[in-house]
């Protein structure tokens, strides 16, 4: 009352032909789930305080405490101090453009920018933006209307977190 199954009918002769032995094809089963993808995001900068390494640490810890689907790839050549399963340590590269174009957001959370290049990087690119409320940001039309906007003491990250979930995905026209 044994049967003996292959997952193709090629391995099923071949069972059949090398044993002597029936060997019927039972394909694995895979039923697709339907999933969300995943907010991607990135970041290329040291992790030192002056560059927000604090604030990216809570802004991770906040979208895994909502249980926020994302991925987050830091660009960097400093220490992991951001313990997520979902932040990933990348070394620095010069081709961080490519992975800027393909993200749902680009995360810059510093201090101080005299001009943020990876911010217009982003906006080239059409990449949402999550930045702390730097003093240039409306001299180059960045506002609350067309970014996600951290204040520098991380004061309603809850909210920001809110505004990640629900325009992650969203693509700008600068």
């Amino acid at each position: 009352l044994h049967k003996i199954y292959a997952v193709t009918q090629t391995l099923a002769d071949r069972i059949s032909k090398k044993f002597g032995n029936e060997c019927e094809c039972m394909y694995n089963p895979f039923v697709p789930e339907e999933k969300e993808k995943p907010i991607t995001i990135v970041s290329a900068t040291r992790l030192s305080a002056i560059k927000g390494a604090w604030r990216m640490k809570a802004l991770a810890q906040e979208l895994d405490k909502q249980r926020v689907n994302y991925i987050w790839y830091v660009f960097t050549n400093d220490a992991d101090c951001i313990h997520s399963p979902n932040v990933i340590f990348l070394p620095p590269r010069l081709d961080v453009y490519r992975w800027v174009q393909q993200a749902d957001i680009l995360c810059q959370l510093s201090d101080t920018e005299a001009m943020s290049y990876a911010i217009n990087e982003a906006r080239a690119y059409g990449t949402q933006t999550c930045t702390t409320r730097l003093p240039y940001l409306e001299e180059i039309n960045i506002n609350d209307d067309n970014a996600i906007i951290l204040e520098f003491d991380v004061f309603k990250l809850k909210e920001v977190v809110e505004k990640i979930k629900e325009h992650g995905h969203k693509r700008i026209n600068w």
